[in-house]
């Protein structure tokens, strides 16, 4: 270890001699220390290398370190800038750490458990909805009691039609002369959904101007379901602002956050959501099988039946296709209950005589025309009056 060590340093110092402002070729010093790897774990270039001129302009080149490849190592990684300005390679004096980082306890970080808060650029906006002043519901175009019209906006309409069981939404605070300035609530389930559109740019008089507050409150999986949903359904980005400068001042002062919160929290619930469907499918996976084996009739095609459903319902969470995955994962369903059914559970025996000679069918007529006949018989009986004759005059005998 010893040698190796001072091997590397002579190499090093060497070529820093050489050219102090970097190094030509340091793969020799590399390769000496992949056969150390504490040593490789240490600063040293940091500290034995000159630091660079001004004129350094490194480029963000990750170089990891060698190390022994039979014990892990998670040290520092040593960027290494490409060629600049003639020079074969320039050596960074500063080496950066790269921590470890867990996707699933970042999302946790920024997702809060309860509720999520969100921005959203509105793009589209027209006249395709009303507000029922007499009870401040929204209803569409075509209501004729008394009502206003009010713009919801592209974000508005995608939230609202992907709320599986959503009451009818209700204005907390009515547009007035801006027909684009409102908030509204509504609820689908245990999940709660305020949307409040404001101008946050240009006075608010183009339609880019405005932006939609999203306060989501209910578990955290209907939320993060509703924000895949609703961004597939967008076809965009809904956090990326038409203004960034405008809005990086409107939020930092109303909402006391920056974009970059804003798009951590969108994709910190979008990632959610596909973790959700991600798990779906593999315990459907999982289910499918377990129900599945070799002995069953037609193996082999009820595999391929069942890898075709798992690979549509994959395509589909890598299209960001929620429903797509769900209709998959239904077929699959399916294909389970049919590939578990046993045929000869409802048998029923055919009848000993297959044709029929006419005689069965000329009884049954004759046996309904005899009823018909009976009641028939019947009604007219009770219909009977029995008629009495009261122009004769009364007789003799009745008289006296």
């Amino acid at each position: 270890m010893a040698v190796a060590a001072l091997a590397a340093a002579e190499t090093f110092l060497a070529t820093a001699a050489e050219s102090p402002a970097f190094c030509r070729s340091p793969t020799l010093a590399f390769a000496n220390l992949a056969t150390v790897p504490n040593f490789a774990a240490v600063s040293f270039f940091a500290v034995a290398a000159p630091t660079p001129g001004n004129d350094v302009m490194p480029e963000p080149l990750a170089f990891p370190a060698m190390v022994s490849p039979n014990l892990p190592w998670n040290g520092p990684i040593l960027n290494l800038p490409a060629r600049i300005d003639g020079a074969e390679m320039r050596f960074l004096h500063q080496c950066l750490a790269c921590p470890q980082v867990n996707v699933g306890s970042a999302v946790d970080e920024v997702v809060n458990a309860t509720h999520s808060v969100l921005m959203a650029q509105v793009r589209h906006a027209d006249a395709s909805h009303k507000i029922d002043t007499a009870h401040q519901l929204l209803r569409g175009k075509h209501y004729s009691g008394p009502s206003r019209v009010v713009y919801l906006g592209d974000v508005a309409k995608a939230i609202l039609a992907q709320l599986a069981h959503p009451d009818t939404p209700v204005f907390t605070q009515a547009p007035g002369y801006n027909e684009q300035r409102w908030t509204l609530v509504t609820n689908s389930g245990d999940l709660r959904v305020e949307i409040q559109s404001l101008p946050y740019w240009g006075w608010g008089l183009v339609t880019s101007g405005y932006l939609n507050v999203i306060r989501l409150g209910g578990p955290l999986a209907e939320r993060a379901r509703l924000v895949l949903d609703t961004c597939s359904a967008l076809g965009q980005s809904p956090w990326e602002m038409a203004h960034q400068r405008g809005a990086e001042r409107w939020a930092g002062r109303h909402l006391k956050v920056n974009l970059k919160e804003n798009e951590r929290h969108w994709r910190a619930l979008f990632e959610s959501g596909k973790n959700g469907l991600n798990e779906f499918i593999e315990s459907m996976r999982t289910r499918a099988m377990e129900a599945w084996s070799e002995t069953i009739d037609e193996a082999d095609e009820w595999r391929a039946i069942i890898d075709d459903d798992l690979h549509m319902a994959r395509q589909a969470l890598a299209e960001d296709n929620a429903p797509g995955v769900e209709r998959a994962i239904a077929r699959l369903e399916a294909t389970l209950i049919q590939m578990a059914a046993n045929p000869d559970a409802d048998y029923v025996p055919a009848p000993s005589t297959r044709f029929s000679d006419g005689g069965d069918i000329m009884s049954k007529n004759d046996e309904r025309a005899g009823e018909m006949l009976e009641m028939k018989a019947s009604l007219f009986a009770e219909e009977e009056v029995p008629f009495v004759d009261l122009t004769n005059d009364a007789p003799v005998d009745e008289e006296e």
